[in-house]
């Protein structure tokens, strides 16, 4: 009876574990590829007190908010290497995935890690949070290029 109980709690354990491992997997697979900043995209998840900082912008100064986040992508390949222009500074990079697939985490050229929150990613969308001290950081959104 003891032996069936722990043969029980195995099983359970392994399959959540098979599951996590599963979901990471998948994340892996949807994120290899090429995004593009979408600043559209990016104004329908801002918070109401993110957007007014935004609409309050002078119109010059948000035309060059516009296009210079317009110019900016990532580039994940499957061997854990991840290229991009973000704010017009190319940035080279590893990169590689927590285990349950919801924080990507990059390993500058330094060896400095830096989490990264997954707010969602599917084949056509990806929602990141940089990490911000204290403030909570705006939503950036990337759409597939594929």
């Amino acid at each position: 009876m003891g032996l069936n109980r722990y043969l029980r709690a195995f099983a359970f354990i392994f399959a959540i574990t098979s599951f996590t491992q599963l979901q990471a997997q998948s994340a892996k697979k949807l994120l290899t590829r090429t995004w593009v900043f979408s600043f559209d995209e990016m104004m329908k998840v801002l918070s109401p007190e993110q957007k007014k900082v935004i609409e309050a912008m002078p119109a010059d100064q948000l035309k060059l908010v516009k296009k210079e986040m317009s110019q900016s992508y990532l580039v994940f390949k499957s061997r854990g290497i991840f290229k991009g222009v973000m704010n017009g500074k190319k940035e080279k990079m590893e990169w590689k995935l927590s285990e349950d697939g919801k924080t990507l985490i990059t390993i500058d050229e330094f060896g400095i890690e830096e989490k990264i929150k997954i707010i969602e990613l599917t084949k056509k969308r990806l929602v990141i949070q940089l990490p911000n001290d204290g403030e909570e950081a705006p939503p950036l959104v990337f759409v597939s290029k594929r």
